[in-house]
């Protein structure tokens, strides 16, 4: 690899050393892989499960969102919600864990990056705090235009 200019800033040169791996990853059908090796549907399937199973054995936020949202489906169920109303919840709680595995992912990749404190790397990591913070907002948002309602009436 080319050693990079010194008035590079750092995102241009975390950009360029993204695209240089990407790069070296291409394969013959445009898809990238890190072992460079044929992947299969399996192998993606494989993958997606083990990041699910490793979010679930390391993320205590994404533990606590699982469980309240296991929580919000029983009393849906309990309130007896129309079928709309339970898939908005749905939705809003799919939306609401990857928004939570998003974060963990801009996390890890700045940390990857570098281990030393820069401002950019504490930019990237409060904005996907942010929109982590956001998500919840929203989430306690539908919450309560939904569930409200039927408990009141109820």
């Amino acid at each position: 690899m080319e050693k990079v200019p010194r008035s590079m800033t750092f995102a241009t040169q975390a950009k360029k050393n993204l695209y240089e791996r990407y790069m070296k990853g291409i394969l013959k059908n445009g898809t990238y892989s890190m072992n460079n090796g044929e992947r299969t549907h399996k192998d993606s399937f494989k993958d997606a499960f083990a990041g699910l199973k490793w979010v679930l054995a390391t993320q205590p936020n994404f533990r606590i969102h699982v469980v309240l949202s296991v929580l919000a489906l029983l009393l849906g169920v309990f309130l007896h919600l129309s079928a709309i109303a339970m898939a908005i919840i749905v939705f809003t709680i799919l939306l609401g864990l990857t928004a939570e595995m998003i974060n963990t992912s801009i996390e890890a990749m700045t940390d990857l990056i570098t281990k030393e404190y820069r401002e950019e790397a504490k930019i990237a990591k409060d904005v996907a705090a942010g929109m982590m913070l956001l998500t919840a907002a929203g989430a306690v948002l539908v919450a309560v235009c939904i569930f409200i309602p039927y408990i009141v009436t109820n």
